[in-house]
């Protein structure tokens, strides 16, 4: 098999392999309190009695829709201090494209909402000890799940830039901060006014107005003051973008019911290259599902536990399977269950 993944202890581990235990695997909650306390008590409810061994979030653990409604700093902090208690192996959270901006500092806009103004107006609030150990807990999220079973979870699915080999190396070994490092000098190469100058030349108002509106700056001295500038060179970044089309695809909605069945073949195949156990089905939320679950050319079970689920968040549902049996899609959902 090719070997194509170099952890080292300075990197968190973007690739996870579980190769037993029963899994719990939820999915796009987006701020909502009572949902997530509804599958973390369920799930250790199970957990105490033997029945679970892995909770599973599949990304997007944040952002509500209603800001008066969104919990999303509380929930992180609670599952961090899960982690603390549990392990990440018995509580695991996937790296989605809600939180990913505020790895990189860019705003993320979902047609006219600013999907990070709230939590970002949050963060910044907070003691800088504080802020950086939740920062600290959001670069070390991973990208994947792989199993004995053969089940590979993502946040959102095939893409066919990150079934390429290449590219797989590139998103199992990425390091966000080292990347940042890079950019960051590159800024100080161009020149910091430089850069804003530039970017005022494409905006209609001024670039401290924008950077007020998007994270609240009052100062240019706050050093999240450049970060709109600083975006337009992370997007000349291979490693930036394919992390953007990995964590954003929409897989057959976008490439089509023809094309997506190879992809996703390519991918499983390509993810496979170093795994103990090849990978034979995917697990993805990212996209709405009716009746809380879908699946996609017969290897793709994508789940919608909370906001995805159609017609309505109450027709959510998550995936309970065993880690170290051989899968197929007839028990995949079969393990689909509806939270009590």
């Amino acid at each position: 098999m090719t070997e194509f993944r170099k952890e080292t202890h300075a990197m968190p581990q973007k690739v996870v392999d579980i190769n037993e235990g029963i899994a719990w695997v939820v999915t796009d909650l987006h701020g909502d309190w009572d949902a997530y306390a509804r599958y973390r008590d369920g799930f250790f409810e199970a957990f105490q009695k033997g029945a679970a061994q892995h909770l599973i979030f599949c990304g997007d653990i944040i952002h509500h829709n209603e800001p008066t409604l969104d919990r999303s700093l509380e929930i992180l902090q609670d599952l961090m201090l899960l982690q603390k208690t549990y392990g990440t192996s018995t509580l695991l959270l996937l790296l989605g494209n809600h939180e990913f901006p505020h790895i990189y500092g860019i705003p993320l806009l979902r047609s006219d909402q600013v999907c990070t103004l709230y939590l970002d107006t949050v963060l910044a609030k907070l003691q800088p000890p504080e802020l950086a150990s939740l920062l600290r807990f959001l670069n070390s999220l991973p990208f994947c799940v792989r199993t004995k079973a053969g089940v590979m979870i993502t946040h959102a699915g095939a893409h066919p830039d990150s079934a390429i080999l290449k590219n797989c190396e590139t998103l199992s070994n990425l390091d966000h901060q080292a990347l940042l490092r890079k950019v960051e000098a590159q800024m100080d190469k161009i020149g910091r006014k430089q850069l804003i100058k530039d970017y005022e030349a494409t905006i209609i108002v001024t670039y401290d107005r924008i950077a007020e509106y998007f994270f609240q700056i009052t100062s240019r001295d706050d050093p999240r003051y450049y970060y709109l500038a600083r975006s337009r060179l992370l997007n000349e970044e291979h490693e930036f973008t394919l992390l953007w089309n990995a964590l954003f695809t929409s897989n057959e909605k976008e490439m089509g019911e023809l094309w997506y069945p190879p992809t996703l073949g390519k991918f499983l195949y390509t993810w496979s290259q170093d795994a103990l156990y090849p990978q034979k089905f995917l697990v993805t939320g990212h996209i709405e599902a009716e009746g809380g679950y879908a699946v996609i050319a017969d290897k793709q079970l994508r789940v919608a536990s909370h906001t995805h689920a159609l017609p309505s968040p109450e027709h959510g549902k998550y995936l309970v399977f065993d880690c170290g049996a051989e899968a197929t899609m007839r028990k995949l959902v079969a393990g689909i269950k509806k939270i009590g």
